[in-house]
């Protein structure tokens, strides 16, 4: 019949929310039993993944008490607070640079060594 889909009935009410619900559930129960565990192995080794995760939970705007929750911070002290939070990916990332130009240092001498 013209207009009739595969399943003229549709899904079953309540299908999807039986399926989200299992969905949520079983997450919760992975998430109780390994959550600290995974939360703190993405910080370490994916740091990228975990801002990300983070920025994804904040909310896009906040609203502070004051107009300015630094007023009275000196450019020194700015400075300084930005470099003691940026410090631990910083020293993420320049292990992991180092790591690949090993890597390829040691490929272009197998590359040499096999030329």
């Amino acid at each position: 019949m013209p207009g009739e889909s595969g399943n003229p009935r549709g899904r079953p009410l309540g299908s999807r929310n039986r399926l989200s619900e299992k969905f949520i559930l079983a997450l919760h129960d992975d998430f109780e039993e390994h959550g600290s565990t995974v939360i703190q192995q993405v910080r370490q080794e994916r740091p990228e993944i975990y801002l990300k995760v983070i920025a994804s939970l904040v909310p896009r705007e906040l609203h502070f008490k004051s107009a300015n929750a630094f007023e009275g911070m000196s450019d020194d002290e700015l400075t300084s607070l930005l470099v003691d939070v940026g410090r631990p990916s910083l020293l993420k990332l320049e292990k992991a640079v180092q790591r690949e130009s090993q890597r390829r240092a040691s490929a272009r001498s197998l590359i040499d060594f096999t030329c």
